[in-house]
Order: structure tokens, then sequence, then C-alpha cells
């Protein structure tokens, strides 16, 4: 056969199936790797029009993304915030210290049973357990 006879490709159903390539990329990538996700979210909100099956999977990942940047901002908050009260906790309980033998105190392996101990209780306190 001729290559003449045959109908033209229809631009449409190859840009549909993109978007969906797009989208499905974006939730993935927002689940294993969240900059990725980010990444192929804004490529597919960009690149397709409203209504499209890749754009309303761009939105899903760019949501996943979003999530998963809150929960980890927050358990970085939490962990900081645990730490430095651990750390004001030891000092109290230590007045003799100066600054320098308190980060050589929590630098010894020796004593991370106690600096664990003190980290658990400000991470209780935190939650309220």
């Amino acid at each position: 056969m001729c290559e003449e006879n045959l109908p033209p490709i229809p631009v449409q159903v190859q840009v549909q199936q993109t978007s969906i390539v797009w989208g499905v990329l974006a939730v993935v990538g927002s689940l294993f790797c969240w900059i990725v996700g980010l990444v192929f979210s804004i490529i597919g909100l960009c690149k397709y029009r409203k209504g499209s099956t890749g754009r309303v999977l761009s939105w899903i990942g760019l949501v996943i993304f979003i999530a998963i940047t809150a929960a980890t901002g927050y358990v970085s908050y939490v962990a900081i915030g645990a730490t430095k009260e651990a750390m004001e906790n030891i000092q109290r309980d230590h007045p003799e210290f100066t600054e320098q033998q308190l980060l050589e105190y929590m630098r010894d392996p020796a004593n991370k049973a106690e600096i664990e101990r003190y980290t658990q209780e400000s991470v209780n306190a935190k939650f309220g357990i």
C-alpha cells in the first residue's frame, strides 16, 4: 500500500496519550521522588488544557507533593524543637557545663542513651504523650 493513501493520524489522540503519561509520571514521581513529581506536575499542568485526564492526574501529583512537603516540614520542625529542648534539659541538669562542654557531652557515644532519653521526653511532651 502506498503511504499517500493512508489517512493522517489524528493529532488529538497523540496529545491525549501524552497528557496521560505526564499525569501518571506526576503521580508516581510525587510518591517516590517528590521533586521529580513537582516537575512533572508543572509540565502536565502547563502543557494540557482543562478537563483532560492528564491535567487531572497532574493536579493529583501536585497535591501529593504539597502533602508530603507539609508532612516533612512538620516532622522536621518537631525534631528540631525536640533536639533544642533536649539540649536545654541537659544544660539544666548539668549547669556546670559550658557550651563547648555541652557539645562534647552530646557527641560522646557513652552518653547516647541519656541523650536519647532526653530527646524522647521532648518528643512525648510535644505530642502530649
